[in-house]
This record gives C-alpha cells, structure tokens and sequence, in this order.
C-alpha cells in the first residue's frame, strides 16, 4: 500500500487512497448450463443435466480456450470436419477417420499402406469420396496405412500419429483399456447394471442389424450412444479380399501388434453387449481408425506476483508458467486481441489513479497445445475514511461512482445486525433515516448534495441518483435476465450468500453465479423493524433481503417515511418504495 499527494500538495481524493493489490485465478469463467438453465459446474469439469462429463473447461492437459474437447475440428490436409467429444481424460474424434489420399479395390492386398471405401473397388479417390458410404463410414486402412511399420506401439500415448491429422494420434490398445476402464467405473454407461456391457454407450443410435438380446448393440439402438462416440457399424475388409459386416460390426485399429502377423484391434459387433478387444491379421485386414488427440502439458492459470505501482503506472508481475512458450496480455478479457509479449513476465500500463472503479490485466499462457484460462490481475482502488479508518472500494456504474460496501461508520441511531459487532464487519451498519441524514434536510437534486454520514467527498444518494442508476441498467440489455429490462436485479445482487429457498428464473438468489455483473456487490444485509411495543425493534430477513435509504423523503408520507430501494432473494427487479424513517436500513455513498 502507499499514499501519494497531487501538485498541490493536498491528500488526493479527500482522504488517503490506498492501492491495494488483489489478484484473482479465475476459474469458473467458463461454467457450462443445461437445458434448463442450471449451472453444471463440476471443478474443471463440464456436466450435462444428467451428469455425464461433456468437456472440460479451457486449461486441461488437451483443452484449450480456442479448442476445447468439444468443438469440431477441421482436418487442413482435405477440409473433413470431425465431431470430438471428452471420455474420461482423453478427447476423441467422434466419427470415423476419412483420410484418403489414394484408395485401392478391395484385392489389392499386402504389406505396403492401402486404402479402401467399403463396396468400392475404384482407384479414383474423386469417386471414391462420392460414395455415401466414404461419406458415412469413412475409410478403411490396412495395418501399414494406420501404423507406417510392422512393429506398433504399447505405450500410453502411442506416439503413432498414423493418417490422423497433426496434433492427434492412433491409440495404443493401453489407450482404448483406458476409456473403457473410465466407462466401467459410471453405471450411467453400462447396460442393465452390468459394468462390461459397455458396447451400447459407444455404439450409433441408428444402422444395426436387429439382435433381441437385451444389452446387444442392435437391440433398441436408440438408446445407444450416450457417450457421444457415434461408433458406426462401418464393417471391414476381410483377408479373403473382400467387404463385410456392414451394418454389424464396427473395428478400429490399435497401434498395438502382437507377434507376426497379429494386431490388436478393438469394436463392437450388432450381437455382442460388451466391447470387443482382438486380434487381426495385419497383413489383409483392413478396419476404421479413431484418432485421439496428443497429450498436452497442463498449462496452469498465471499468478500475479510482486506488483510496483506508482501514481501514472503499474508495473504488472507474474510468475512463469510451467510447459509455456509466450503469455499475451490485454486490458479487456478478449484473448483474440490480446498482446503478445513473448516469454517476458512483465508489463507495465500507464494509468490515472483516483479514477472510480479498480484496474484490470487478463493474462494467458500459450504453448502449441493451447491457452490457458485466463489469469485476471486486479488493483482496487480503496477509499479510506480518515474518521475511522474503514476503507472502502469504488465501482463505476454508468456516470456515477458507488461505493461497492455499505457504509460502516457509527453513530447514534445506527446498529449492527443483530447487535453483533461481527456483522458490521460483513454487512455494515443499519442506520434509521434521520441518523443517516445527520441534520439535513430532504433532497430530490440530482446530486443530492447531502454529506448525512459519508465521509467528506461522498454524499447519501437521492432517489433521483438511484433512479438514474437503475434507468441506466434498464437501458443496457447487458444487465437483463431473461431478456427484460426491468429484471436486473442479478446484475446488482453478489454473487452469493442469498438464501436461494424459492427462488426461481430471474430471481436475485436464482443460479446466483451468474450475478453481479456490475460489480455492484449488494449483499443481503437485512434490516432493523422500529416496532410500536417492546422490545420497540427486530432484526430479520438477513441472508434474502437487502435495503438502502435514499436523500429524498417520501412524496405520500414526507414527515414519516422517505423512499428506499431493495433487493429480494425471490423478485428480479429493484423495489422502490416509501419506508418509515424510524427503521434500520443499509446505505451506500456516492462520490461526489
């Protein structure tokens, strides 16, 4: 922290500004929603409504902000796009590999790379790609067009990148053991709460022959497929040369060989209820081929380190990141713009301090994987109240300047939630009306003009100011829920500690992640009843509701009541209404 004067020698911004340093990892910048709009955050993991692991958010060993295990990829070599999904910890092409730069009839056999498209018998890969089933199925490739070698790979990546394209590679039998190893642990996968009849879970909903077994792929098979992989019964090339199994089986290679002249390969068949693992003769068979993409070193999120900031500067610091080959920076969460600054840890900005609001730098890491999620550097600028020593952080919401806490300085006819000091701390202080204004008089100006018990430079805002702030939410679709603009509840309401008992839709408490979008940060502090009889007050409705006194009295009941704004754990709007002084409400200050 440290404390600068302007030119003129006078304590900037009516009292010290203290610049404190905070620095955020933001780690649920990415949070996925079902259906029904409910958040399905899962540590890094996305889930779908029925729990089910659907990728994973930017920084994984394979998952990265501009491509996740859940966008299509598009091969560069011929424009095939294919469909990928997440099982487990490995992300999976989600449809067969179609990769053909020749292709050969179906007799054309031996120990070189071959090509094939079931039921063509052509050497014109143009016609070839024309065939429904190229366009269906894909390719099938013999054991030397897959793995390039006689000799394959048992390791976990194979490192056989094959005919998949770069970045992905043919996976080892190890690798395939290890998603069905996955699939195995989740009863959600199995088939009649048998953990190895997995074969349905990876099989296509429609194309199979029919088998009355009740766990065989073909049987009922749109209830298949629920991971996702979309494996078609694409069939094979036989070693007597010629097309079978269409519509029955569906094999894919491994990049693993057992002895000549026998490989593994791994499928399912329309009859069978678990998934097959065999082997092929290497040299006549030909199957699809699966490609997974490379494993990634983890990129972690950059930590902000030692910061020096001066009165015209930050010099923005960050600790290096493990496995990354550059960082790129930029002053708005917008990594397709953002600065490339190479493996240099530092960045120094030129900014006005004693502006309103707090200062940020989004920073990635990158590597040929990918990027990281964002690392968020923010400096807030803390007010300090040289009466008592509270200090206080400011946001910017349109043209005026709020004080992002409730005001907490004490005085008589103000009062901790619950008479417990604790709660000040949190929520800070509930004040009746008259205390608030501390001698003066109503106002309805815009600004208000009325100190009451701000500190100097700060002033109690008027219902005018108040209206002007909600018009001005009102006004920007960006603070909407629901797409109504008087729903903006949300975007004022912290994103948490509301009691979220009957909450629904747009409510304040409602998928309270999503709120706040002001920065605002209004908590639910609750309030102070006056009563007519003892014990003449009450406390209550903390945890759902919260509520602040404007400058202005009441136009119904101006010797009794003055008009308030509140939030409500269960309402998606902002309440304004006439509220009697004698009661304990919150308040906020503006800055003059």
């Amino acid at each position: 922290t440290y404390t600068y004067k302007n030119k003129g020698g006078l304590s900037y911004l009516f009292g010290t500004l203290i610049i404190f340093l905070v620095f955020i990892s933001t780690t649920q910048a990415q949070n996925a929603v079902t259906p029904q709009g409910q958040e399905t955050n899962s540590g890094s993991n996305f889930i779908d409504k029925n729990g089910r692991i659907v990728a994973y958010t930017a920084l994984t060993k394979q998952g990265e902000e501009l491509f996740k295990c859940c966008d299509p990829f598009t091969d560069p070599r011929d424009g095939n796009t294919y469909n990928i999904i997440r099982i487990g910890n490995q992300c999976w092409m989600a449809e067969n590999l179609k990769y053909l730069p020749a292709v050969s009839p179906s007799t054309t056999v031996g120990g070189t790379p071959y090509y094939y498209v079931y039921d063509y018998n052509g050497t014109n890969v143009s016609e070839a790609k024309a065939t429904s089933n190229y366009n269906t199925y894909g390719v099938l490739y013999n054991w030397f067009a897959t793995i390039g070698a006689w000799v394959g790979s048992s390791t976990n990546p194979s490192g056989i990148q094959g005919p998949c394209p770069s970045g992905w590679h043919v996976p080892s039998q190890s690798e395939w053991t290890q998603m069905t190893d996955y699939l195995s642990l989740y009863p959600q996968y199995w088939c009649d709460g048998n953990s190895t009849f997995l074969a349905k879970t990876i099989s296509s909903t429609s194309g199979w022959t029919n088998d009355v077994s009740t766990c065989a792929v073909g049987n009922n098979p749109s209830l298949n497929n629920n991971t996702g992989f979309n494996g078609l019964p694409s069939g094979l090339l036989s070693g007597t040369g010629t097309f079978a199994g269409l519509n029955q089986q569906a094999y894919w290679w491994t990049a693993t060989s057992i002895g000549s002249p026998w490989s593994y390969y791994t499928g399912v068949s329309y009859n069978n209820d678990d998934i097959i693992i065999s082997i092929q003769r290497r040299d006549l068979q030909a199957l699809s081929v699966r490609c997974v993409r490379n494993d990634c070193p983890y990129l972690t999120v950059p930590v902000g380190a030692s910061h020096i900031p001066s009165a015209t500067q930050i010099q923005w610091n960050w600790g290096a990141v493990s496995d990354a080959t550059g960082y790129k920076y930029n002053t708005s969460d917008d990594y397709a713009t953002a600065t490339d600054i190479g493996l240099t840890t530092t960045f120094t900005q030129n900014v006005s301090h004693g502006t309103c609001g707090q200062f940020t730098l989004y920073i990635w890491a990158y590597n040929n994987c990918g990027v990281s999620n964002t690392g968020v550097l923010i400096e807030e600028n803390l007010y300090t109240d040289v009466r008592d020593g509270n200090q206080y952080t400011t946001v910017q919401v349109g043209n005026q300047c709020w004080m992002k806490e409730n005001l907490n300085y004490a005085a008589g006819g103000s009062w901790c939630y619950d008479d417990n000091a604790t709660n000040c701390d949190t929520y800070g202080r509930l004040y009746n009306w008259a205390t608030l204004m501390n001698g003066s008089a109503s106002s309805s100006s815009n600004p208000s003009g009325v100190q009451g018990q701000c500190p100097s430079g700060w002033h109690i805002p008027s219902d005018a100011e108040w209206s002007e702030m909600t018009d001005y939410l009102e006004g920007n679709s960006t603070f909407w829920c629901g797409g109504v603009s008087t729903q903006i509840g949300r975007s004022l309401a912290n994103n948490s500690g509301w009691l979220t008992g009957g909450a629904t839709g747009c409510d304040v408490a409602a998928s309270q992640f999503f709120n706040n979008s002001t920065n605002f940060t209004a908590i639910p502090s609750g309030i102070r009843q006056s009563l007519t009889v003892s014990p003449f007050y009450s406390y209550g409705v903390i945890n759902s509701f919260c509520e602040w006194y404007t400058a202005t009295e009441s136009t119904t009941s101006p010797t009794t009541h003055a008009w308030a704004r509140a939030l409500n754990s269960t309402y998606e709007g902002v309440y304004r209404w006439g509220e009697n002084k004698q009661h304990g409400y919150s308040a906020r200050c503006v800055r003059d």
